[in-house]
């Protein structure tokens, strides 16, 4: 695990570095931390970096945010809402893990703690407010 502290939405960089250099075509990003940490703020810094432009908004009230250009197609979703399983079912969330490539940005994924998809790269984020900004970065390949 490593851990980056930042204060301002520029000082990410090195976290989306550390996260790209090793993304795979199935990978599944899992973001936790309190409300107003930064997970958004990461997305939208993630996705700048690979060449989408402000289409980045928070899926907290849409659940399902999908932006494509030439080389990427990212699934953003916020399960902040969800309250059980079966919502998650309900929204087509386990079919994204069918098709041959992925990348697939989860917030407030407490409701999937427990993942059971094989080949894929998981990649485990936690943000937290103290004087500074800090996440927290954990890579597994399952």
């Amino acid at each position: 695990m490593k851990t980056f502290t930042y204060n301002k939405i520029e000082e990410l960089d090195p976290v989306v570095e550390f996260i790209q250099k090793d993304l795979s075509q199935r990978s599944l990003i899992l973001l936790t931390g309190d409300l107003g940490a930064g997970k958004t703020t990461f997305v939208q810094r993630f996705c700048s970096r690979l060449g989408f432009g402000d289409e980045v908004v928070s899926p907290t009230f849409s659940l399902h945010q999908i932006y494509k250009n030439e080389n990427w197609e990212i699934d953003h979703l916020d399960f902040y809402r969800l309250k059980t399983r079966e919502e998650i079912d309900g929204i087509g969330f386990w079919e994204l893990f069918a098709r041959e490539k992925f990348l697939v940005m989860v917030e407030w994924p407490q409701l999937i703690a427990q993942i059971s998809i094989q080949d894929l790269d998981l990649i485990r984020m936690h943000f937290c407010l103290t004087e500074s900004r800090q996440v927290s970065v954990e890579k597994l390949r399952i």
